[in-house]
């Protein structure tokens, strides 16, 4: 089970880390969202920059807590922003990111329950 948590925070760390930087270089796919609520290319910079910050904490220990809790944020804020553009299918996958972060801001309580 400890391998399979592990293989799970890989790839929400590789999600928050390719998220982030996909707004930090306004790859068209990812700013078309959130051009189309209103966000400004400043704020979409900044917003990747959060995401990419949640990524990098999500491999250390320590500050795992606050990288999974900026992570589940960020991707719950794009969740909203896809549901909101009409990308139904597209937002209900985007959640998944949202269900793998939730899992490490509890770390703790998981690791009692293995």
């Amino acid at each position: 089970m400890r391998l399979f948590m592990i293989i799970l925070l890989v790839i929400l760390i590789i999600l928050s880390l390719a998220a982030g930087a996909a707004k930090i270089t306004q790859m068209a796919d990812d700013v078309r969202y959130l051009h189309a609520v209103g966000l400004t290319k400043p704020l979409i910079i900044l917003f990747g920059l959060l995401q990419l910050a949640g990524g990098i904490m999500l491999i250390f220990p320590q500050i795992r807590r606050t990288g999974a809790l900026i992570a589940l944020v960020t991707f719950l804020i794009s969740s909203i922003v896809i549901f909101l553009s009409g990308a139904y299918i597209f937002g209900v996958i985007s959640l998944i990111p949202v269900i793998l972060a939730a899992v490490f801001i509890d770390y703790g309580y998981w690791r009692r329950l293995i």
